[in-house]
Parts: C-alpha cells; structure tokens; sequence
C-alpha cells in the first residue's frame, strides 16, 4: 500500500475504511491495480474493517507504522473475503 492513504488520513483527520474484496470465477486484468472482474453466475464477497482512525500531527516514523497497519489489515481483510468463497 502506498502512503498516500495514511497521509491523507492524518492530513484531514479522516478515518480510513477497508474493503477486502473477492469474487470467483473472475477474471484478473494486468493494471496497475489488478482490477477484478466477476464472470457470470459467479459469487462475490465483501469485508470490511475499520474506521481506522489516523494520529493527529503525527511524525513521519507514526506514518509509516500507521501505513503498514492498513496494509495488514486490508490483506486481512481481503483473505476473510476469499475464504468465504472458498
């Protein structure tokens, strides 16, 4: 995940919600954000977490631990939503 998302989280005081999605059968396309698209009579799935609320005026090094934490919870999220297809 970029910084973008904490940063702006922090900036605007912001809280971030995270959508972990899925969907089978789908085709992956090769873009920079591997969009998915659901085939038809397929099934889909959607979990989210948060808000999760950014520290105010916090210090690069808060960032980056703010940054890494959405990214774990936005890869758990997504693998809940793909065990629900599974």
């Amino acid at each position: 995940m970029a910084q973008g998302a904490a940063l702006l989280a922090a900036r605007s005081g912001a809280p971030v919600l995270l959508l972990g999605l899925a969907c089978r059968p789908c085709s992956r396309l090769s873009s920079w954000d591997r969009t998915l698209l659901p085939l038809p009579f397929g099934r889909g799935a959607m979990v989210w977490d948060g808000p999760v609320a950014a520290p105010a005026g916090a210090d690069r090094a808060a960032h980056d631990t703010l940054r890494l934490d959405l990214e774990r919870r936005l890869s758990a999220a997504t693998a809940r939503a793909e065990a629900m297809l599974a």
